[in-house]
């Protein structure tokens, strides 16, 4: 028997057969409006379906079918026919059982939307990396840096070994004893930061004891959303610090020294009055100040100076600093260098908005300075040493630290090697933790 059923909305017929009636209790979805109908329910005679199987589908003309539906029709015209366009067979597509039913009707556009969302999105995320990578690099990262850390030059990288560096033909009873914190930025990526600090040190006769190994202070942990690891590094650090300074409690060691100010930051939370007691937190260029360490105003040398927003100084004013050090009537360029710790690599693209504005600063300020003799940016920050450098070709201002102008200035051009010789030469103590 010839079996053709209805859909009751739209009124489109198509030809069924008797498996499919045997699933899902006759419930079928119509190919041309996707409703799901009781097939069963809407059979029509043996001579009506001849009838219709002659004259094509019918319409029922007080159920319009509505625009979208005519656009659903349209999408699946070619898995889904009516009668009329497609030869008698025992199979059809249009009004095949709902095996999705229980979650809802399916249909191949759905399939073929999340398909081209995906692609689209696909597409985006490769832009937005590609976009990534040339906001990164259309600023040059800095070069002709030191090939190895301030460590391996010194040769102090046993973790099992506290390197203390001083000049033993300076060194009294009465000479000072600091903890320097050298951080990943002044002794790995600009170890010509650690160096000069710790040549100024041993050169105003200070003893200066460095942190057993390469230690991070954590901050890069806890500002990346990583508070429990950065916690475990805190805590580890500070375990270590208190076996440190009970094996040389003879030291006496009442100040910490820096040379970053987010590592400043951090380790403000490790409670270092604990550790060594009576001891003080203090940035390298203010110990230098307290110290008299300062430059004979150079001549021909102008200074811009640019104030981390971290900054490592906090018991005077950063600008006066800088010019008390270096003797010079030095201006402050103001705004943020984009650098901001890693911000330049996680997010470049904001970093390269930010970095705008900052170029704009630098042309206006060497502008002001006038005269033409050698321009120097200096900070006291490695993360904006590092942003400040990119900046070097544009803006014809070089990026240097402060501490190591004042090295340079007042121990000579060639300061780096004859220090690290120096110290290689008798001038480190090591001490077994």
């Amino acid at each position: 028997m010839r079996m053709v059923t209805r859909c009751p909305r739209c009124g489109t017929a198509f030809r069924v057969v008797a498996s499919q009636l045997a699933v899902r209790d006759g419930h079928v979805r119509c190919g041309q409006c996707t409703t799901v109908f009781d097939a069963r329910a809407t059979l029509v005679a043996d001579a009506e379906a001849v009838a219709l199987e002659a004259q094509g589908p019918v319409s029922v003309a007080s159920a319009p079918v509505a625009p979208h539906d005519v656009e659903i029709a349209q999408v699946e015209a070619a898995v889904s026919q009516p009668l009329d366009s497609r030869p008698l067979e025992p199979e059809i597509s249009l009004a095949e059982p709902d095996s999705d039913f229980e979650f809802g009707p399916q249909t191949r556009r759905g399939a073929r939307i999340r398909t081209a969302l995906w692609a689209v999105a696909s597409l985006a995320a490769a832009a937005a990396l590609g976009a990534q990578v040339v906001h990164f690099v259309n600023k040059a990262m800095p070069g002709n840096l030191p090939k190895k850390t301030a460590r391996a030059l010194l040769g102090v990288e046993d973790a099992k070994v506290v390197p203390i560096v001083r000049d033993p033909a300076k060194v009294t009873e009465d000479s000072d004893a600091v903890f320097y914190f050298p951080g990943c930025g002044s002794e790995r990526l600009f170890s010509q930061v650690g160096l000069a600090t710790q040549a100024m040190l041993y050169e105003i006769g200070a003893q200066c004891v460095l942190p057993p190994g390469y230690l991070c202070c954590g901050y890069p942990q806890t500002a990346a959303g990583e508070e429990e690891k950065g916690e475990r590094i805190i805590t580890t650090n500070r375990v270590l610090f208190h076996r440190l300074a009970t094996t040389l409690n003879y030291l006496d060691i009442r100040t910490v020294i820096v040379s970053c100010g987010t590592c400043l930051d951090q380790l403000e939370k490790y409670e270092f009055d604990k550790i060594f007691p009576g001891s003080r937190l203090l940035d390298i260029h203010e110990y230098l100040l307290e110290k008299g360490v300062k430059l004979d105003n150079v001549p021909g040398v102008r200074y811009l100076y640019h104030d981390p927003c971290h900054t490592p100084m906090k018991v005077h004013a950063p600008l006066e600093v800088a010019r008390q050090l270096t003797g010079a009537d030095v201006r402050l360029s103001a705004r943020c260098c984009g650098e901001s710790g890693t911000l330049a690599v996680t997010r470049p693209d904001i970093s390269t908005q930010v970095r705008f504005r900052k170029e704009e600063e630098l042309r206006r300020d060497v502008a002001s300075l006038g005269g033409d003799g050698p321009l120097k940016v200096l900070t006291s920050c490695p993360s904006c040493l590092q942003g400040l450098a990119r900046f070097e070709a544009d803006s014809g201002a070089q990026a240097d630290y402060i501490v190591v102008e004042m090295a340079r200035r007042l121990l000579g051009e060639d300061w780096l090697p004859a220090f690290v010789a120096k110290a290689n030469a008798g001038g480190i103590e090591r001490v077994l933790l």
